[in-house]
């Protein structure tokens, strides 16, 4: 059985240590993930296992043997492939393109197209699904492309699966298919690191569990043995708030002011008659399927939508915003679902865009 692992990692970024001397192990045939508040060190482990950044001190073993990276690439040919949360395909290319990129069958320089279709075919069969070959990936769903993605990981021949908040954007069914397709790739062999914030999800596919705090690594322990509450717990340090309470079997009440009410709120085709309430320093979930309404209520909030029926409170008076500027001005901000594309220019600075 083969191994992946990362010994005594420490990473720094302008003084600030990210990782402070992190130990991880990931088995061939398992599925190991890796949680922790935002801020843990996750992602940064993660780079430095595909390749992104070298670490500041510790080593890199594959079957206990040490490997260095000096890019992703170089990561890819000893079969580490890491799938970001937002997939790095190339949008304007066809799926068939973004399979096999770097590695079109071709002959005197001439791509061999017909080859090439059959074996992004093959690649997407073992996966058990079915796409558009000739299809730009920009017009197909994020769940569409996260298959795309782990079809280019099989045409690399990836040992070693690295999933970055693969399950953010889908439905439960997706996940579901999802979850199939992972298990099917740990029967044959591959290594899989499942990176999540969703521990219901941690605690129904992993075989281990790794817990990372403030850029250490607290734990590593078969999934069996832990449960939610027990990974929150190691997680932030302290028993929450909301477990305590669960615990004891006391809630206190909410005393802080009302900062917005919805009222009935409809939004024709989507929302009908939504009432919610959040008060001062509260945190209010919104959850639901995808085309469950959840993102344009939230944009009819901000203006983005026409609402058909009720109320907006905020702070006590009615309001009814024109535009995310608008509300915004009234100290309300909206962060959509789909960052990168619906409110990030990409081709400008971090500073232009914290301050446009």
């Amino acid at each position: 059985m083969g191994t992946l692992t990362l010994k005594g990692i420490r990473k720094s970024f302008a003084g600030v240590q990210a990782l402070k001397g992190v130990d991880f192990e990931l088995k061939s045939g398992e599925i190991h993930a890796l949680v922790g508040e935002n801020g843990a060190g996750k992602s940064t482990l993660i780079k430095i296992a595909g390749g992104v950044f070298p670490p500041d001190d510790g080593f890199i073993l594959l079957d206990g043997k040490p490997v260095w990276f000096a890019d992703p690439r170089d990561a890819q040919r000893h079969g580490i492939v890491v799938i970001h949360q937002t997939p790095t395909l190339c949008q304007h290319l066809s799926v068939a393109e973004n399979i096999l990129l770097g590695n079109l069958p071709s002959s005197f320089g001439i791509v061999r197209w017909r080859d090439a279709f059959q074996k992004a075919s093959e690649l997407l069969a073992q996966l058990g699904v079915s796409l558009p070959l000739n299809e730009p990936v920009r017009n197909l769903s994020a769940a569409q492309q996260q298959l795309v993605a782990l079809a280019r990981a099989l045409s690399l021949q990836a040992k070693w699966l690295i999933l970055d908040e693969p399950t953010a954007s889908l439905s439960r069914s997706e996940v579901e298919r999802l979850f199939a397709i992972l298990s099917q790739l740990k029967a044959q062999g591959v290594g899989i690191l499942f990176v999540s914030h969703r521990l219901e999800e941690v605690l129904e596919i992993s075989d281990r569990v790794t817990v990372l705090r403030d850029g250490e690594k607290i734990a590593t322990l078969p999934t069996h043995q832990v449960n939610r509450e027990k990974l929150i717990e190691l997680m932030v340090g302290t028993v929450p708030t909301e477990i305590a309470e669960k615990r004891t079997g006391k809630v206190e009440p909410k005393s802080s002011p009302v900062l917005l009410q919805l009222r009935n709120l409809s939004v024709n085709g989507f929302a009908n008659e939504v009432s919610i309430t959040v008060h001062q320093g509260e945190i209010v979930g919104l959850f639901g399927l995808v085309g469950a309404g959840r993102s344009e209520l939230a944009q009819a909030i901000v203006g983005l939508r026409k609402v058909s029926n009720g109320q907006i409170l905020w702070k006590g008076k009615q309001v009814r915003f024109t535009s995310p500027q608008d509300a915004l001005k009234a100290g309300i901000a909206y962060l959509p679902e789909d960052r990168l594309r619906q409110s990030l220019l990409q081709v400008r600075s971090v500073r232009e865009n914290i301050s446009f």
